[in-house]
């Protein structure tokens, strides 16, 4: 009695085939063992959590891409307030470069040399006054918006009519001093001017820290539950992330007009140039990141 073996295929579910990889580089076929797969570990999962938080935390900017930010960009330098914060940020970059080459010159050089001025920080200097007068020039009649709404037929809250007040007299007093400098109106008139300005200006960063206070304490920041919170949930935390750069910006803007109105000497350059620049770097930020909200929530319709 012969027995006749026959070759069968193995179908033993419990049997792991061997598995076939492609080389990219090479196109050369590659066997691994299933001990060299890769499994998913704790490791990766926790990995891929924190970068999904990472998302989240990086908010609305990491979703958009370069020719986004490129257009948002430009619809900002577009406008009349984007160009103003942009050559604010300027202006007090110019004016910190200044005050730190003085400075560090007067420490490290000898007592006579330093009282020789570059022609470098004559022509920053120079510079540093034509972009506040082009600043000023921009923000020409600026009390036309909140005169408009004073005016209306729907009545104001009270918070919202004495924040309107308020801006028009900021910008009343801008506008004058503006015309000063370019000649129109009396220089004694325009220093006049200059002074209430600084009073409204400082008012006016008072009551907007004051009522963004307020709405903090009514409604709390509330951080996301879902790592891949939802568009609306992405504006909103975007949103929350503006308010506290909307206050740092405040309280940069009342150091900088408190050293004005109650005529502090000590300290006032550095303070208020290092005040200033980041005002104007946190405005310029603003400005970018609104439009970017702008523009995701256009792309989510």
């Amino acid at each position: 009695m012969s027995l006749s073996l026959t070759h069968t295929e193995d179908t033993d579910p419990w049997r792991t085939e061997p598995h076939a990889s492609t080389s990219a580089e090479t196109g050369y076929t590659i066997p691994t063992s299933p001990r060299h797969r890769r499994v998913p570990s704790v490791q990766g999962s926790r990995k891929g959590k924190e970068k999904e938080a990472d998302q989240v935390e990086d908010g609305i900017g990491a979703r958009l891409g370069t020719m986004d930010r490129l257009n948002v960009l430009s619809k900002v330098v577009d406008s009349s307030n984007g160009r103003d914060k942009v050559l604010k940020s300027l202006q007090y970059a110019a004016k910190s470069y200044i005050w730190l080459f003085i400075t560090l010159r007067r420490s490290l050089v000898l007592p006579l040399d330093a009282q020789i001025i570059p022609s470098h920080i004559q022509r920053l200097s120079s510079a540093t006054s034509s972009i506040s007068l082009a600043r000023k020039c921009l923000r020409l009649f600026g009390p036309i918006p909140p005169f408009n709404l004073l005016i209306q037929e729907t009545p104001l809250p009270p918070s919202a009519f004495f924040n309107c007040i308020l801006a028009f007299l900021t910008a009343c007093a801008d506008d004058v001093v503006c015309l000063s400098k370019l000649g129109l109106i009396s220089k004694r008139t325009g220093e006049w001017a200059d002074k209430w300005a600084n009073r409204f200006w400082l008012l006016k960063a008072l009551a907007d820290l004051l009522k963004l206070s307020i709405l903090r304490a009514i409604f709390p920041r509330r951080r996301p539950i879902n790592p891949s919170p939802s568009p609306e949930e992405l504006i909103r935390l975007e949103k929350e992330k503006q308010e506290i750069w909307t206050a740092r910006k405040l309280m940069c803007d009342i150091v900088h007009a408190g050293y004005n109105v109650f005529r502090l000497r000590r300290g006032k350059e550095p303070i208020q140039t290092f005040t200033g620049l980041a005002a104007g770097l946190i405005s310029t930020s603003q400005l970018l990141k609104k439009g970017e909200i702008d523009l995701f929530k256009a792309m989510q319709r």
